[in-house]
């Protein structure tokens, strides 16, 4: 009896502790939580993915990376981790934790990612050349035109805000300057055509002030990725204007399968940080100026009982200035399908200058479309067109502003505009300048080519491609007699209209071979034969003494006075003959080789043709069997190169004899 009590109750403890066990082991639940980050910049994954393998247990990272999710699956498990252009990584998880998990990310997409090069692509891993990519984050920023994107962002390049003015030109050196008399801009290849940010082009001559930035008229929210060819063996395949560097700009294709409309906009202010720090009191600056004048031996300007009657003062620099709005909006339609693709987006930008009576208006829209015909041919295109608008100010206007004194009033007791007339220099109102002269800019351009690609054979294709560049500009100039300088050259006001034609078209014919011999040679060939012509028109005229200011610059005959009319024509041509050969072996030995002749009507009479070569070797000494289980050197390559490039950027016919004119007169 009693032995079969005893075991009676250890199989009851028995069984209880495993039914305990069981129940224990079914509701035991785990939370996990910790961080996703870059391995190497620390910085916060958004919106990467954490599963627990075979299963769909798992959460996504917030805005800080971080993550926090509660499971009831037994020890051990793995803990599968994802995100977008990294590697993906598994970690397993033993026990539970007693503290968050942070996991890091190896970034793979900085190697594989397709880098756009002269007449073609490469992955990064396989660049000879130095070439910088502007990263997707600084894509986003909004900014009036293409070029500020590189301002701060790729090593090696300088920007310089050259002009104040809404939409004003930027002035982009790429390794510093390389001519003392020629051009020092980069070329800029936009969906394959090079231009230049020839400000010259956008600006009809009428006046020195105010230049609009050419690439203004390119919306940056139409960009996909910008990349910048830096030296000689990346910017040799572009000859005779590759000496100052390569900006090559892609903008946004369709891709098959993806349709997606969007609207994206935004809204901004922007200030003058901080003014100039000068006298504002009236009666302060008119003690100042006597002192001036006494210690320099001359008499005093103003009289004490003039002293004695100022109050307040002008702040010139609070009367120019103002917080000015900006705003952007776009619409994009893209998508497509596997034989064709599309994007179209058209895009409204408005920028009020910080100065009064200025600002900068942009109206484009944009076409990109590409159709397979058949398994071998493809044709597409690239089309954008624009129109902008800017009101600018005279260059020298926040120098005007500084020095006007604080002792002239923005306008008399009759409502008009003053002008400081008591000195040895006369100054205009600058406020009057700026709010009732007219200096408007208008532009329209065209950009855009047609291609057509054929694979003639395993590995090697065609491609065929003819575009047009085409600006129109005019320029409005009206200075009314309610300014000094309409009314100090005693004419009743002074008007001024430029009208720019610009042309240029491009053919470019080119032949592409790639192939893989027994899986460890890597050999990419091309060859291809291109074509350019430019040709500007300018013409100007004006008129002076008008009866009346109500017409402006819109009839110049009503002007009694004429102004001498001028008009210039000049054009230019660039045939090229061009190749490149790259070689890998096993991915870790690269070889480039890279020549381009190039004709150019610039050059002088024997020396019409250019021959630029160039050379470069790499080595991804991180794929040798030596670094193999290092886990401190992900990456490491040493790159050599050297090369020729050439500026054609010298001015036209400066190879030419000039005629000039001269008036002689006998008496």
């Amino acid at each position: 009896m009693v032995d079969f009590t005893k075991e009676k109750l250890w199989k009851t403890l028995i069984i209880t502790l495993v039914i305990l066990g069981i129940h224990t082991t079914a509701n035991a639940q785990e939370i996990l939580k910790g961080r996703i980050a870059d391995d190497k910049t620390g910085d916060p994954l958004v919106g990467a993915v954490l599963k627990i393998k075979d299963t769909e247990e798992g959460s996504v990272t917030d805005i800080d990376g971080n993550y926090e999710f509660t499971t009831s699956h037994p020890f051990p498990f793995t803990l599968v981790v994802k995100y977008a252009g990294y590697e993906q990584k598994e970690v397993e998880i033993y026990e539970a934790l007693e503290e968050d998990l942070t996991i890091k990310l190896k970034n793979a997409s900085l190697l594989n990612e397709v880098v756009v090069v002269g007449y073609g692509t490469q992955k990064r891993s396989d660049l000879t050349g130095s070439v910088a990519t502007v990263s997707e984050e600084v894509l986003k920023t909004p900014v009036t035109s293409v070029d500020k994107l590189l301002q701060g962002s790729v090593s090696g390049v300088q920007v310089t805000q050259s002009s104040g003015q809404p939409g004003g030109a930027v002035s982009i050196r790429i390794r510093g300057g390389n001519s003392i008399n020629g051009g020092n801009e980069p070329l800029y290849v936009i969906d394959g055509f090079p231009v230049y940010n020839d400000n010259s082009d956008a600006s009809a001559g009428v006046t020195s002030g105010g230049s609009i930035n050419a690439l203004a008229s390119l919306n940056p929210s139409d960009i996909e990725s910008i990349d910048v060819l830096k030296d000689a063996s990346a910017t040799a395949i572009y000859g005779a204007r590759g000496a100052n560097g390569v900006v090559i700009i892609t903008t946004k294709k369709g891709k098959a399968g993806q349709n997606n409309i969007s609207y994206d906009n935004y809204y901004g202010v922007s200030n003058v940080i901080k003014t100039m720090d000068v006298l504002t009191d009236a009666k302060q600056w008119a003690l100042l100026k006597n002192d001036a004048r006494v210690n320099s031996g001359k008499t005093p300007y103003y009289t004490q009982e003039q002293i004695d009657n100022m109050s307040g003062g002008t702040d010139w620099q609070k009367e120019a200035f103002r917080q000015a709005g900006f705003q952007n909006h776009q619409v994009s339609l893209r998508g497509g399908n596997e034989k064709t693709r599309f994007s179209i987006s058209g895009n409204y930008y408005k920028q009020d200058g910080v100065l009064e009576n200025t600002d900068f208006k942009r109206y484009s829209g944009r076409l990109n479309l590409e159709h397979n015909f058949t398994q071998r041919f493809k044709v597409g295109t690239n089309l954008t067109g624009s129109q902008t608008n800017a009101q600018v100010a005279d260059d020298n206007m926040v120098r005007y502003i500084l020095l006007m004194p604080p002792t002239v009033p923005v306008k008399d007791a009759n409502g008009n505009y003053t002008y400081q007339s008591e000195f040895e220099t006369p100054l205009g109102n600058p406020i009057a300048t700026l709010k009732s002269e007219v200096n408007r800019t208008n532009t329209f351009r065209l950009l855009g080519n047609i291609y057509g690609d054929y694979t003639l054979a395993k590995g090697l294709s065609a491609r065929v491609s003819i575009g047009s560049d085409i600006i129109n500009n005019k320029q409005n100039r009206y200075i009314p007699s309610s300014v000094y300088r309409g009314a100090n050259t005693n004419n009743t006001g002074t008007a001024a209209i430029g009208s720019k034609f610009v042309t240029t078209w491009l053919n470019e014919n080119t032949l592409n071979y790639s192939t893989v011999i027994g899986k460890k040679h890597n050999l990419n060939a091309l060859a291809g034969f291109t074509q350019q012509y430019y040709k500007s028109e300018l013409v100007t005229a004006g008129a002076q003494t008008f009866v009346s200011d109500d017409l402006t610059y819109n009839d110049l005959s009503s002007g009694s006075v004429y102004t001498q009319p001028t008009s210039n024509t000049a054009e230019w041509g660039l045939q090229s003959f061009l190749g490149r050969l790259n070689y890998s072996y096993a991915q870790k030995y690269y070889f480039t080789f890279t020549a381009r002749a190039d004709g150019s009507s610039r050059f002088g009479k024997n020396n019409k043709w250019g021959f630029f070569p160039s050379a470069a070797v790499a080595w991804n000494v991180n794929r040798e069997s030596f670094l193999a289980s290092n886990d401190y050197i992900s990456t490491l390559k040493l790159r050599l190169s050297g090369g020729l490039t050439g500026n054609q950027e010298i001015g036209l016919y400066q190879s030419l004899s000039t005629l000039f004119y001269q008036y002689l007169f006998l008496q």
